[in-house]
């Protein structure tokens, strides 16, 4: 093999290379730019949150049922007779036949007793 051929060989072999790295480069990232300004800093954050609570208060209703977000804060002024809550009942769940004869058995039962 002559030496023209080995070179003109290595050179399409390099170039090859050269144009797999460059395929395989990664992406370019884009960066967000903005001038500065010195202002007041406003930004909201509308997000469900994970409250840590310290102490432990026992709240109990004779129904089951999902109770409503309060809207009162620590420290609200409180009147008499004033709504605090409100616990709506839960939707009722499907009758199936094992629970329905489950159910009949307890009435039987209570009935006996």
């Amino acid at each position: 093999m002559d030496r023209r051929r080995l070179t003109g060989i290595l050179l399409v072999a390099a170039a090859g290379l050269a144009g797999l790295a460059w395929l395989l480069r990664p992406a370019a990232v884009p960066a967000e730019v903005a001038r500065l300004v010195r202002a007041p800093f406003v930004e909201t954050v509308d997000e469900q949150g994970k409250t840590r609570i310290r102490d432990h208060y026992a709240v109990v209703a004779p129904l089951a049922g999902e109770l409503d977000r309060i809207a009162l804060t620590e420290g609200d002024a409180v009147l008499a007779g004033q709504v605090l809550a409100v616990l709506r009942p839960v939707a009722p769940a499907l009758l199936d036949r094992r629970t329905a004869e489950e159910l009949g058995r307890r009435v039987e039962a209570a009935r006996a007793a």
